[in-house]
């Protein structure tokens, strides 16, 4: 579906049409790192500030290298012949291919089924070189996230608001589940209308062990750097172990944006118990 046909659609089509892709709005947030003896993990900072960047990165550069290694599945040998020869004589007709032995390929083919392993590995590749994707969490006061990618309180948190209707608007919750994806493989050869799903959902999937990092991921087409649309930074909060060089850096940077969110929050604990809260630490108002 194209953004015409999206935009001709009611709200309640919209609606429903989100629902069914699983969509996700709200305020997002991304940590990042940016102390001054990291010169150029500042520079990459203002790069996203000044010029609203975001790096989709390739999935064989996530911090789980476990992830995105779905379990293919061939399903049965009758069924999956004709897909595959359908694929075969598809790509030869596309490509305008002659000389092809079409049923040798679909011997080949079939005989991938023997060793799924080595396919796994392929899918994976492809993926990584097919999706980009920009990591966010729906919390802005979680301690691992803070310890992990906020530089142990030193960094920053952003907010990002992410409207329906926006041209920024291919959020996901990640599911955390035991079991990984299975996909026929067989049947993502045969249909480029069903590629989506498969390698959507390889992406989407992680292990129990990481749901405490509440995280939601933009998709692109493929890795690489994109610009979010203005107005889509609403909050930045610095951490509580920030320096005041760093704080001072970072109020001179976002004040010569032309936008910016109308405050810099700083990050304080709770008193008598594990949590946070943030206090207004500068006002562009």
């Amino acid at each position: 579906m194209d953004d015409q046909e999206l935009a001709q659609m009611s709200d309640r089509e919209y609606s429903s049409f989100i629902k069914e892709q699983g969509y996700v709005y709200g305020t997002f947030f991304k940590y990042r790192e940016f102390d001054a003896v990291d010169s150029e993990r500042r520079a990459q900072l203002f790069d996203l500030l000044a010029n609203r960047s975001m790096w989709f990165a390739k999935p064989a550069t996530l911090n789980d290298p476990f992830e995105c290694y779905p379990t293919l599945s061939f399903g049965n040998p009758e069924d999956a012949r004709p897909l595959l020869k359908k694929a075969v004589e598809d790509r030869v007709d596309a490509q305008n291919a002659s000389g092809v032995d079409v049923e040798a390929e679909v011997d080949r083919l079939m005989r991938v089924g023997d060793n799924p392993t080595i396919e796994q590995q392929r899918f994976y590749d492809h993926l990584s070189s097919n999706i980009g994707i920009f990591s966010m969490s729906r919390r802005w006061d979680l301690s691992t996230q803070w310890a992990y990618y906020g530089g142990n309180g030193t960094g920053l948190c952003l907010g990002y608001d992410v409207k329906p209707r926006g041209s920024f608007d291919q959020v996901f919750d990640v599911t955390y589940t035991t079991e990984r994806p299975t996909l026929n493989w067989p049947k993502m050869i045969a249909s480029r209308q069903g590629e989506r799903e498969p390698l959507f959902e390889s992406v989407l999937t992680k292990s129990p062990e990481w749901a405490h990092e509440a995280e939601v991921r933009a998709l692109s087409a493929e890795p690489g750097l994109n610009q979010h649309p203005p107005g889509m930074l609403v909050r930045a909060i610095v951490g509580h172990k920030a320096t005041d060089e760093s704080i001072s850096w970072l109020i001179d940077t976002v004040s010569s944006l032309s936008e910016k969110p109308s405050m810099i929050e700083r990050l304080e604990l709770l008193d008598g118990r594990f949590g946070y809260k943030t206090s207004v630490l500068h006002s562009f108002d």
